[in-house]
């Protein structure tokens, strides 16, 4: 990543925020007091806890079935956050999902993962579907969605394909045959993976790209066609193996990057900025206030903090270790400082440059046996 520190860029992201997607016609919030008018219309957001799910019912006129099960799923994994906020749109109203972004964070919500209960890859009223969603929100936010339709064709795809690179990467699909079930004890498979890696501590943990979720979430796919396609067109899907009954592969986002790679983008980005500007909010907050000097001394003190933040990484499992690296043979990674120019002075700047490595999740094994 290429980044900058300012002073509005330098706060703690919280990795673990989910907003659920929802239509107002599917999901109206008329009965709760508690939902937030959003936007020009009647555009809303409430924000829900594990106990306020556990009493949804198919009775509730509030929420569509395919919310309520979201909701549900992601609750129901072994590792959640402890809230979730949950927007319905009033496309009705011409309310669009590309304002919400910008509407929400006017109303002091941030978020990371972005869930939305449409399975469709196009809609024919131009209104909500995956690929608006992704427009919308991927600038800063990973859209965890799935198909209900088993693709195998590129024309059950097309829309989604037609995304740019950059909004591919923050798209994580998946197809499960069990998305579009009435039933609200069945899990939706792509709400438990975002619980999942919403609840990880990501300055000391990292995961990996596949993972193991409860056997209702196995998914059937009814040809070898359609199995390769998906594995070639970077479409998730879980299914029973040795050892697990619902087992995700391949773990990556639309353009083919498994996700941990590109949660720890977003983390180290955020993580640095913030570093940096702990060094300057400290010397500013002296009697009197000290500079952050345009020199050797005044990049060591900034050198000092992203060391840390880089072993802290590397104890984590995020980046390669110095050996490792120099074992394949691999440029030795580095955190440095770099010569102080004539135009850094000028525009009183201090360059550093950072050289780490991931450390990747084997996903294949291939064992040779001679009898």
């Amino acid at each position: 990543v290429s980044l900058g520190a300012q002073p509005d860029s330098g706060f703690l992201r919280d990795f673990s925020s989910i907003l659920v997607v929802a239509k107002l016609a599917d999901s109206p919030l008329t009965g709760r007091s508690d939902a937030v008018g959003i936007g020009g219309h009647s555009t809303k957001y409430i924000t829900f806890s594990e106990a306020e799910v556990a009493t949804l019912t198919t009775a509730n006129t509030d929420f569509g079935v395919a919310a309520q099960r979201i909701l549900k799923t992601i609750f129901a994994a072994n590792i959640h956050p402890s809230t979730v906020t949950f927007l319905a749109v009033d496309f009705d109203g011409t309310d669009t999902l590309a304002e919400q972004p910008a509407n929400l964070l006017a109303a002091g919500k941030d978020y990371y993962w972005v869930v939305p209960t449409t399975t469709n890859e196009a809609d024919s009223n131009d209104q909500f579907d995956i690929p608006l969603v992704v427009s919308a929100f991927a600038t800063s936010a990973i859209i965890m969605a799935g198909l209900s339709t088993q693709p195998s064709v590129d024309a059950d795809i097309n829309d989604i394909v037609a995304l740019s690179t950059a909004q591919k990467e923050r798209l994580y699909l998946t197809y499960n045959s069990n998305i579009a079930s009435s039933d609200l004890s069945v899990g939706v498979d792509f709400a438990e993976i975002c619980a999942i890696y919403a609840s990880v501590d990501y300055d000391n943990n990292a995961p990996g790209g596949n993972l193991s979720q409860t056997a209702s979430n196995a998914t059937t796919i009814t040809s070898a066609t359609a199995k390769t396609f998906m594995r070639d067109n970077n479409i998730n899907y879980a299914g029973p193996i040795s050892g697990a009954a619902s087992y995700v592969d391949a773990g990556v986002t639309f353009n083919g990057r498994p996700i941990y790679q590109v949660i720890f983008g977003d983390v180290i980005e955020n993580r640095v900025q913030v570093d940096i500007m702990q060094v300057k909010a400290g010397l500013a907050g002296r009697v009197p206030p000290e500079k952050l000097p345009m020199t050797r001394t005044g990049q060591a003190l900034v050198l000092a903090g992203l060391d840390a933040r880089i072993q802290g990484f590397q104890r984590a499992g995020h980046i390669l270790d110095r050996q490792e690296a120099d074992d394949r043979g691999l440029t030795l990674p580095y955190v440095r400082g770099e010569t102080i120019t004539t135009a850094d002075i000028t525009n009183r700047q201090l360059r550093f440059s950072i050289l780490q490595y991931h450390l990747d999740d084997a996903r294949k094994i291939t064992v040779n046996v001679n009898v």
